[in-house]
């Protein structure tokens, strides 16, 4: 699964239908699911979709890409999907996640120009490894 791991993360930005990996594993959509998710731990929508966040959280880091440039430079059809995944996975927002880890020159540029997100007080927002031992 190493290569396949590698191709998908290189590929992410992508439509990445099950049946598009299985070709690409040269594999039938049902054994690649089964091996997935015996190797892997989960199923192969889901690592794609934490592929994506963790992309994503990368562009919100260092650059001052709008929410949906993000979603659709990750590979997610919309902001709202993006947003979707990145609370599921995060717990909090991407625009939250960008006002406590963006650099300051991606916060500049995104503080001229207010995003359309509303979405009230932003639930406070820990640090990457605090987040992701509370298991989200």
């Amino acid at each position: 699964m190493g290569p396949l791991l590698l191709w998908i993360g290189q590929n992410v930005g992508k439509q990445l239908s099950l049946s598009t990996i299985a070709r690409h594993a040269a594999m039938s959509t049902r054994t690649l699911s089964r091996r997935f998710l015996e190797q892997v731990g989960t199923t192969p929508v889901r690592w794609i979709a934490g592929a994506r966040v963790r992309r994503a959280q990368q562009l919100l880091e260092t650059t001052s890409l709008s929410i949906e440039q993000v979603a659709t430079a990750v590979g997610f059809r919309s902001a709202s999907v993006l947003r979707e995944h990145f609370g599921g996975i995060v717990g909090t927002t991407p625009l939250a996640y960008r006002r406590a880890f963006g650099n300051s020159k991606s916060l500049e540029s995104r503080s001229s120009s207010r995003s359309t997100e509303v979405f009230g007080n932003p639930p406070p927002v820990l640090k990457h490894d605090t987040l992701r031992a509370a298991g989200r």
